[in-house]
């Protein structure tokens, strides 16, 4: 079958064909429309899936509103979404989601707050024959005055976590500290939660110095169990100032560990401070010899006094029973002694007797019969062996008429 075309004097055939490859490109272009659209859609899908990693907390946050109630796997609706969990939320400028250093340790220090600038990038005492007559520059020197007007250096370290990521971002946290001072690697934050958290430390040191003399100050940085004490219940002390004022604020901070690094005195006086601490240590040294001797002493002493007072003790109640036993003797003899004195003189008597007797061990015994003449016995002890002498061979001595 044949085709017939039909040629109109304006070209309407070739209007056709453009409109024809019109409508194929603008089915292309719409084909192209919907892949896009599918794939900006699965963009949006995917890319508000986040996951909080560990040790950090997040804020979501909607055209600047925080949420209050996101979808927690473990806490249900919460604000803070804890790490080890997936959430989903939308692209920004919609949403917007705050990583917070949560649950990790944190440390500020006042290494440049007090401590003088000839040392400030290191703790450590500098050398005395080279500091000797450097004098102290206010304003660029760091430095504490404690109870007593004396001047002091001292470098603290604050460890501390968040532990309310909420409070802790709307109170105190800025996202333009990032800038930081300093030499690299021991720079420093100008602003934000470390320069808040650091400048609380810093009031809480100045205010518990300014109530400790130099020398408990200086006592703090020894070795000895008494200087360990001190150096305890001063940092227990900050410690508790940072605490107070932190919760003031509402930071959702928590201390963990307050410490004083180092303390030392002026520069130009840390030879006479040397001084002074090397007599205090010897005075330590020579008051624990003493305390050892005094533990060896008086343990002993003590024991010889209750030794003495037990025999006193034991001779006063053997005498005082002693005296009791007698006086209730003579109380008996006394009584008959009024019934029958005679008698009681006789048996007196012969108690007597028989007690001197029983002391001698030669007697002699005089006796006078009825018809004048007198006989003689004498009963002599036995002779005394010498010391080799068989037992045997010494005989027993009668008496002789």
């Amino acid at each position: 079958m044949a085709t017939t075309h039909t040629h109109g004097p304006d070209g309407t055939e070739g209007m056709g064909a453009g409109l024809s490859a019109l409508m194929r490109m603008l089915r292309a272009l719409f084909f192209g429309l919907r892949i896009l659209i599918v794939v900006i859609f699965v963009w949006l899908v995917f890319s508000g899936v986040f996951k909080v990693e560990d040790g950090k907390e997040a804020l979501l946050f909607r055209f600047g509103k925080l949420q209050q109630k996101v979808i927690d796997p473990v806490q249900g609706p919460t604000a803070v979404l804890t790490s080890g969990h997936w959430y989903w939320a939308w692209p920004y400028p919609v949403d917007q989601v705050k990583i917070i250093p949560a649950q990790q340790a944190i440390s500020v220090s006042t290494e440049s707050i007090f401590w003088p600038r000839t040392n400030p990038n290191q703790v450590q005492t500098p050398d005395p024959a080279l500091l000797q007559n450097l004098p102290l520059a206010p304003g660029e020197d760091g430095y504490l005055l404690t109870g007593d007007t004396n001047i002091m250096h001292a470098v603290w370290q604050l460890t501390y976590r968040v532990s309310d990521a909420r409070q802790y971002y709307l109170n105190i946290y800025d996202d333009s500290e990032a800038r930081r001072v300093g030499i690299p690697g021991q720079a420093r934050r100008l602003r934000g939660h470390e320069a808040i958290v650091r400048n609380v430390l810093a009031n809480a040191v100045l205010a518990e110095m300014a109530t400790w003399t130099v020398e408990d100050v200086l006592r703090s940085s020894r070795t000895s169990p008494a200087d360990a004490e001190v150096k305890e219940l001063l940092t227990e002390n900050v410690r508790l100032r940072v605490e107070k004022r932190l919760l003031e604020l509402d930071t959702g901070v928590e201390v963990q560990l307050v410490n004083l690094v180092d303390v030392q005195p002026p520069t130009a006086t840390l030879a006479a401070f040397d001084k002074v601490v090397a007599a205090s240590q010897d005075q330590s040294k020579l008051i624990e010899e003493a305390e050892r001797h005094a533990a060896t002493v008086v343990p002993a002493a003590e024991g010889e006094a209750f030794r003495i007072l037990d025999e006193a003790r034991a001779y006063k109640t053997r005498i005082v029973e002693s005296v009791k036993a007698e006086g209730a003797y003579f109380q008996t003899v006394l009584g008959e002694y009024r019934k029958n004195p005679r008698t009681m003189l006789v048996a007196l008597y012969t108690d007597t007797i028989r007690d001197v007797l029983t002391r001698v061990q030669t007697k002699y015994i005089l006796h006078v019969n009825t018809d004048g003449q007198q006989e003689i016995r004498l009963q002599l002890g036995p002779e005394p062996i010498k010391l080799g002498q068989d037992r045997q061979t010494s005989g027993d001595h009668g008496g002789n008429p």
